[in-house]
């Protein structure tokens, strides 16, 4: 992340930087960005991800941006340990 001198924080992917325009490749950016904030800001992981969405809608659109945290929470259900998959 970086903290611009307006008071802007932009994220920087250097590792795997491509445009992908695939619902599927955004969702796992999502889930990837969300698991990231849970480990390492666990006491208030909830609001920054609010707040992340929030800004990805105003830069994508409220409708794109819903199908893509859609396919997050699709993406969510498809690991191992998550308690929706052991009913």
């Amino acid at each position: 992340m970086i903290h611009t001198p307006n008071d802007k924080i932009v994220f920087i992917d250097f590792g795997l930087g491509e445009k992908n325009t695939e619902t599927e490749a955004q969702g796992v950016d999502l889930h990837l960005l969300k698991r990231a904030l849970q480990s390492t800001h666990f006491g208030y992981w909830e609001e920054c991800f609010r707040d992340v969405l929030c800004g990805y809608s105003s830069v994508v659109g409220v409708a794109n941006a819903e199908k893509v945290y859609e396919k997050t929470r699709e993406i969510e259900r498809r690991g191992r340990y998550v308690e929706e998959r052991k009913q």
